[in-house]
């Protein structure tokens, strides 16, 4: 007879955030950071097609199971700060929380709400961390509100690298150094994309547009913005990628 654990682990990140533990009620907190149109501030809501955070919360309660809360990283917290006020609301009782990485400043938060937190790794002096897909458009990025209309499930997204926006968390950076980053992250995007294009290419015998980016990319994004006057979504990744690197290019100058 199968026997289930007395806890239920609640990934919120992207660790387990597609997977069941094994003899452990599991069930995701679907959470997205979502920026404001010009990027300069943001607020944490649920993602999109999910239902509200109360909600999910709600659900959460009604299993009448203690909570391990899992995530891939607790640095600045943005995410548990805005949940901890509806766990409480909820009475949701939070056994402990699990992260594959920790900041001193994530452990000093989760001294503030008295939680007790284990981690893979703990990095004292964490000053900034890169999720490599985030900074790959129509791969990863964080939500943002917009009005333009997407195709194919596509999520309004922006990738913080340049052309696209600034990225103020790398304030104490050289622009020259924010400039590489980008130039980098665009080039390794643009090899993905153009490895993806040529296997579908040959399994199908079609070609890989934006309009069937499901087809290769778990939850794709439309990086908003890129195209706001005609966004053709019969076109290949790569094609966009040559776009937005030529658009990085022009920038160079500037920023030197």
């Amino acid at each position: 007879v199968r026997r289930l654990g007395p806890y239920m682990c609640v990934p919120y990140g992207k660790i387990f955030a597609d997977a069941i533990v094994p003899n452990t009620v599991t069930k995701t907190l679907h959470v997205e950071k979502c920026y404001a149109p010009d990027v300069r501030s943001f607020t944490i809501e649920e993602y999109p097609d999910y239902s509200p955070l109360p909600s999910q919360v709600r659900a959460l309660r009604s299993f009448h199971r203690p909570i391990i809360l899992v995530d891939d990283l607790l640095h600045k917290g943005y995410r548990i700060k805005a949940l901890d006020p509806i766990f409480k609301e909820n009475g949701l009782e939070i056994r402990k929380m699990i992260t594959g990485l920790l900041s001193g400043h994530g452990r000093d938060l989760m001294t503030i709400q008295g939680r007790d937190v284990e981690s893979a790794y703990f990095i004292p002096n964490l000053k900034t961390w890169f999720v490599e897909s985030t900074l790959c458009p129509f791969i990863g990025g964080d939500g943002v509100r917009s009005e333009e209309k997407t195709e194919a499930g596509l999520i309004p997204s922006i990738n913080l690298i340049l052309p696209f926006a600034a990225p103020g968390f790398l304030h104490d950076s050289s622009r020259e150094a924010v400039f590489e980053l980008s130039r980098v992250s665009l080039e390794n995007a643009a090899k993905i994309f153009g490895t993806l294009e040529d296997e579908y290419q040959n399994i199908f015998e079609r070609k890989l547009t934006i309009k069937r980016l499901s087809d290769a990319v778990i939850s794709p994004r439309m990086p908003n913005g890129s195209n706001r006057v005609a966004v053709d979504f019969n076109l290949s990744p790569s094609v966009y990628m040559a776009d937005y690197m030529e658009r990085l290019l022009r920038l160079e100058s500037a920023l030197k």
